[in-house]
């Protein structure tokens, strides 16, 4: 009614018939009636007000109406529609495929921009559907596997599905946060061509990020995502933190790890050091990759780029420190921020918590790797760490923030440690003379980590991880006695230096105990600081039991440790872990070092030569007696025609004939056997 009221039909000057807009008076548009004026519009009455015999008739004014922008609610639930409908559509052809004869189930589907030859599609190789998959839904999270899986790769009754997107985000990865929708079923390219090819649905990203906040944060819990954050909402807000997470989590193949490598450390320089960006997603990101993707690396004697990066940024963004406040005059603090108001600088914002753990994070991987493998301490402690720990405490934003607040305080004693007793140099210069003042320093710092341990709550104290770490900070707290001279000023100090010697042992053997003990489906999936505490132990356990000192019985130290048998059940344990992450690589990382080798099997490889290394130390005083003997053959065994691992050829450590065998050059390669001496050259006595 009211378009008959505003219309009307008139004609041109030309004779056409034209419809052109008329207003209609304010009676008649109040009443919706048809309005229809004998004349021009607004001039005299029209024909209803000339009847009614109202007045005045007139025409009312209508401000000029502001014009709405282009509605985004609309469109993303066009969007969510659309994802809807393409969810059914692949619920339907699953059962079409599942009924159809086998000749029609082998018909390609239509291939996305990204499905060329040179890069096929990430994780959709389809198997026939069975009548027991016939339930499945398309929401179902999505199988991601590496480039090189077959279908003998798929676990039982999974069904990886083959599901048509609707959009797919096919630009270069980026860190500008981005606003549109991806729909549940569309593809997310994680880097760019040049380096691999990654892409995975939006649908799989959630559970990638899922496992990421229920598995891998508690055991490093520097970097929190909250519960109520979605893949989608991180993504558009961190999109380089969210790549950095599901690159931590999701499956890849060898070659594919070194691609994603190689890109992060590019992408990190580019923004950091070549366009000189600050932002707290870049260190949360290089934080999470230290942690987890390089955890293996922490023995070496070289501290890599991205720790100088992370602790340079850390200064940069001003997190090390309080925030000078205006109400304190104290010198060249309130100067200097005085100083850059009046240049337009408008002051920095108080820290966040987020702020605030990711500073503990790289202070915690800092003192960490300074403390157990004589890295230089690039982050000092100071009062600021003790008040980031009580801010934290006191509000409880998370659960694991407790576990965060305990292991910084722990590492605030390892740096007291650190500062007391100091590593040796490395030519063996800078020794001191163990005395009552070191036992006594040692007992105070033993109290106060009993004290802490005593305050943690219950569920931390059961915590195998902490119990790894409380015990590992133990055997670092003993471990100088070991280079430390005996004193001649009372005989009390060689009993003592005995006492700090057999409690460094002790703890050594508690932490190798204790990592034997985490659960094989676990053990590939830990962080770095939980691998340094037991790489560390291995250090001092090895030169106890060969250490030659009035004060000390070697003998007894490795009747005590059973140093063959620990490292059998660690060699054994690594390699069950690796089987399991085998099983496990459809849904999850497992980390590579080499096209073909895991890290779970460096681990056990590097425990198995250790052992075979401390049995050929043992009888190597036999087998002088008897000459040397060549490399033991066995025809009947799985190493026809190969000189057998030196693990399978010492069965009894009395027995001299295989020592010349355990040379390490005898039955791997040159290059292999130089680098695992390069990596275990600590161990040498």
């Amino acid at each position: 009614m009211t378009a008959m009221a505003d219309t009307s039909i008139s004609s041109n000057p030309n004779g056409s018939g034209t419809k052109e807009r008329q207003r209609a008076c304010a009676y008649c548009n109040k009443s919706k009636t048809k309005c229809i004026w004998p004349g021009e519009p607004g001039v005299g009455a029209c024909r209803r007000c000339t009847r009614l015999r109202r007045r005045p008739c007139t025409v009312p004014h209508h401000g000029e109406r502001r014009r709405r922008g282009p509605s985004t609610r609309v469109g993303q639930l066009e969007e969510k529609i659309d994802g809807l409908v393409s969810l059914l559509n692949a619920s339907r052809q699953i059962q079409q495929q599942s009924s159809a004869p086998e000749s029609a189930s082998t018909s390609e589907h239509p291939a996305s921009s990204h499905d060329t030859p040179e890069n096929p599609s990430f994780g959709q190789q389809p198997t026939p559907a069975t009548s027991t998959q016939q339930h499945s839904s398309a929401s179902e999270a999505f199988c991601i596997l590496p480039m090189s899986c077959t279908q003998d790769c798929l676990p039982p009754n999974h069904n990886a599905l083959k599901t048509p997107t609707s959009t797919v985000q096919s630009s270069s990865p980026g860190s500008e946060p981005t606003k549109s929708y991806i729909p549940p079923t569309a593809c997310i390219d994680i880097i760019p061509q040049p380096y691999g090819y990654l892409r995975i649905t939006m649908c799989e990203a959630e559970r990638l990020l899922k496992l990421y906040q229920t598995d891998y944060h508690p055991r490093f819990p520097f970097v929190p995502i909250p519960r109520n954050t979605t893949a989608q909402d991180l993504f558009q807000r961190q999109p380089f933190l969210f790549r950095t997470i599901i690159q931590i989590v999701a499956p890849q193949s060898a070659a594919l790890q070194r691609g994603i490598i190689a890109w992060f450390r590019e992408y990190i320089a580019t923004h950091i050091v070549v366009k000189q960006e600050k932002r707290l997603d870049l260190l949360q990101a290089i934080l999470l990759f230290i942690a987890w993707s390089e955890s293996h690396y922490y023995a070496e004697s070289w501290v890599t780029t991205l720790h100088q990066l992370a602790v340079g940024l850390v200064v940069d963004l001003g997190l090390n420190s309080h925030i000078p406040s205006k109400h304190v005059a104290n010198g060249v603090n309130q100067f200097v921020e005085e100083s850059r108001c009046r240049n337009g600088f408008r002051g920095r914002p108080p820290h966040t918590l987020e702020d605030m753990r990711t500073y503990l994070g790289c202070f915690y991987v800092s003192s960490l790797t300074a403390a157990l493998f004589r890295h230089i301490p690039m982050m000092p402690c100071s009062s600021y760490i003790s008040f980031c720990c009580d801010k934290i405490e006191a509000e409880q934003e998370y659960i694991e923030d407790t576990y965060l607040v305990v292991l910084i305080r722990m590492q605030l004693i390892v740096c007291r440690i650190l500062a007391v007793f100091p590593a040796p140099d490395s030519d063996g210069s800078g020794t001191t003379t163990f005395s009552a003042a070191a036992h006594m320093a040692m007992t105070t710092l033993r109290a106060d980590l009993e004290d802490l341990k005593m305050q943690a709550p219950n569920n931390i104290r059961d915590n195998l991880s902490f119990d790894i770490a409380f015990k590992g900070i133990l055997a670092r707290l003993y471990e100088p006695a070991i280079y430390m001279a005996s004193s001649s000023v009372s005989p009390l100090d060689g009993i003592r230096k005995s006492e700090a010697m057999w409690c460094c042992l002790n703890a050594a053997k508690a932490t190798l105990d204790a990592y034997a003990s985490i659960p094989v489906a676990d053990l590939s999936y830990l962080p770095f600081n939980t691998y340094c505490h037991m790489t560390f132990s291995l250090i001092p356990a090895t030169r106890l039991i060969f250490l030659q000192d009035p004060d000390w019985n070697n003998k007894l130290a490795g009747e005590s440790l059973d140093f063959a048998g620990i490292t059998q059940r660690l060699s054994d344990r690594c390699d069950q872990a690796d089987n399991v992450a085998i099983a496990e690589e459809w849904r999850r990382k497992r980390k590579y070092v080499t096209d073909t080798l895991s890290v779970m099997s460096m681990h056990r490889d590097k425990l198995r030569w250790i052992r075979s290394w401390y049995l050929s130390k043992i009888a190597a005083p036999n087998s002088a007696a008897t000459g040397n003997h060549p490399p033991m053959h066995h025809s009947g065994s799985q190493y026809q025609g190969q000189t057998m691992p030196a693990t399978e050829m010492i069965a009894d450590p009395g027995n001299p004939a295989p020592v010349e065998a355990l040379s390490p050059v005898s039955f791997l390669g040159d290059e292999w056997w130089q680098a695992m001496l390069d990596d275990m050259s600590f161990l040498q006595p």
